[in-house]
């Protein structure tokens, strides 16, 4: 009986058998709380400083069901934060003739809606609860792109912030121009 036991132990905690989850942290979470959670297996960039930052890994390191297959290793798990809120998780594969993100995607998420092998770029947008689910493949001659991303809803504040900052800022050398004031007209 004790072998069952000790059996049974070995094969739920193997973190090879561990099941994918890609939304462990919750919109709204902080940057630095993902960062803490990845340990030292991160990349960090801003942007546009103090208004959207991006913290990314591997998939694998995500889901250790992936680890060393090539989907794993390959794809690009990123976590998209404004103003230190995570507000979109993305995940991103480039490949010469797979599709093997965006099928991971639909089987993952359970979206019906198959590839149509007749256009060279599709988009399939599925609503669920707090969360836009969206599955994009774009086929070029040399290369495939493949892209599943989780938006969150409940943070439309913040992307209107990031898009208002982007109208602001400037390119060339990266700044910041403040937002002009309105004026309004006299009221009758």
């Amino acid at each position: 009986m004790k072998w069952c036991i000790l059996i049974f132990i070995i094969i739920f905690t193997n973190p090879l058998l561990a099941k994918c989850k890609i939304d462990t942290h919750a919109f709204g979470t902080s940057a630095k709380t993902i960062q803490q959670s990845l340990k030292d297996t991160w990349i960090t960039s801003e942007p546009i400083p103090g208004v959207n930052k991006t913290v990314g890994t591997s998939l694998e390191l995500i889901c250790p069901e992936l680890k060393g297959s090539s989907l794993g290793m390959e794809t690009m798990f990123i976590y998209n934060f404004i103003k230190d809120k995570l507000v979109a998780i993305e995940l991103v594969l480039q490949t010469t003739d797979k599709l093997e993100l965006f099928e991971w995607g639909r089987q993952y998420f359970g979206i019906m809606e198959e590839r149509d092998l007749a256009k060279a770029e599709q988009v399939i947008r599925v609503e669920d609860g707090n969360r836009i689910i969206q599955l994009f493949v774009g086929v070029l001659p040399d290369v495939t792109f493949q892209n599943v991303v989780l938006i969150s809803t409940k943070h439309d504040d913040l992307f209107e912030y990031q898009f208002q900052q982007e109208d602001n800022m400037n390119w060339d050398t990266n700044e910041i121009s403040p937002l002009e004031p309105i004026t309004l007209g006299e009221e009758n």
